[in-house]
């Protein structure tokens, strides 16, 4: 009886423990007022040729705090303590870095951009394809994420993959590696697996599948190459299927409508 009762204890604190932690992650809203600041100074960017973008203290500040709150909670949740100093100074340094790096990504979308301008003669221009294209926006939110990922900050980098999906229906994991260039045209459906590499001047059309193959205790996966390799000067038309870490889509390639690819 007493250690049925000891059972529930521990139950009840469980449960209030991840209510609490939960509650105390950055809000959907708050995710998306970041990504909202980011294109801002994208736009700044871009309308003067700029080399360099130096960000005010509002955007910093509010990275500043979404990565606070995730990597507090990623430290209470693994139950290393103490947890506040740990997470103020991971933060810092992360925003720090992400600023540094920022350009260098801004000059990949400014790649990315002028490749959709260039292949869709309905775009009146750039600036339209930045502002009103939701398959622009989710290679836009996929660079942001990518930094975030390569910084190793917790949730955050998936959270705006996951944000990204909803509105453009593309599915873009933040750890996959894409080069400069890269258009999604249309785009809903597009599904971008986690090891998947890409290279440069690739064009994916709607529906596109660069996957895994179905994987017995797929855990024991988790550090393998699991999606497949792009090369450079690429063409994938709708509907296509690629799966597996071994299969390679070499450089100047087309792959036509509705294709199965797999190692």
């Amino acid at each position: 009886m007493a250690e049925n009762h000891s059972v529930k204890r521990k139950r009840r604190a469980s449960a209030s423990y991840f209510s609490y932690s939960l509650n105390h992650l950055p809000a959907d809203r708050e995710v998306e007022r970041f990504l909202t600041m980011i294109k801002r100074s994208f736009f700044d960017y871009c309308s003067v040729d700029r080399s360099c973008l130096k960000p005010n203290k509002k955007l910093k500040t509010t990275l500043f705090r979404i990565i606070f709150k995730c990597k507090l909670f990623d430290l209470k949740y693994r139950g290393l303590k103490p947890c506040e100093y740990r997470a103020e100074r991971f933060s810092a340094r992360a925003t720090v870095s992400f600023f540094n790096r920022l350009n260098l990504t801004f000059d990949l979308l400014k790649k990315d951009a002028l490749a959709f301008y260039n292949g869709d003669p309905s775009a009146k221009s750039v600036f339209e394809i930045v502002y009103s294209y939701t398959s622009f926006f989710a290679v836009f939110a996929y660079r942001i994420a990518n930094l975030l990922n390569c910084l190793n900050v917790p949730f955050l980098p998936r959270k705006i993959a996951e944000l990204s999906k909803s509105k453009s229906g593309v599915d873009i994991h933040p750890a996959a590696l894409i080069g400069a260039g890269f258009c999604i045209d249309h785009g809903v459906g597009t599904v971008i697996g986690e090891t998947t590499v890409i290279g440069k001047n690739v064009r994916l059309y709607h529906g596109v599948t660069l996957g895994a193959k179905n994987l017995n205790r797929a855990r024991n996966h988790k550090n393998k190459k699991r999606h497949p390799t792009i090369g450079d000067n690429v063409i994938i038309y709708s509907g296509a299927v690629v799966l597996g870490g071994k299969t390679t889509v070499k450089s100047n390639s087309v792959v036509p409508c509705g294709a199965l690819i797999k190692d």
